[in-house]
């Protein structure tokens, strides 16, 4: 049943138009032109200026927004270590 589903789904029912003879070019590029289109240079000056935005603002962020941590406290120079480790397993005899 899925198969069968997946065959009626998959297939196409709308016959596929055909040009007539002597058609060179169906759908040439200036019979819808984009509304909005930016040249190479301008493109990627816009794709770096953003990738410099995201990079700088990031840094921003973590150069002065955010907190540091604070740093550890110091350590007491006279504790003993323990007489046994505390993961060690007990043995039963």
């Amino acid at each position: 049943m899925f198969r069968s589903a997946c065959r009626r789904l998959s297939q196409v029912t709308v016959p596929i138009p055909t040009a007539p003879k002597g058609t060179g070019v169906v759908f040439h590029g200036q019979m819808q032109t984009p509304p909005f289109k930016l040249d190479h240079p301008t493109f990627f000056l816009m794709w770096f200026a953003g990738l410099a935005g995201a990079f700088s603002g990031n840094a921003f962020y973590k150069s002065f927004v955010m907190r540091q941590n604070p740093p550890n406290p110091p350590r007491y120079p006279n504790e003993r270590p323990p007489d046994k480790h505390i993961n060690t397993v007990e043995e039963d005899d």
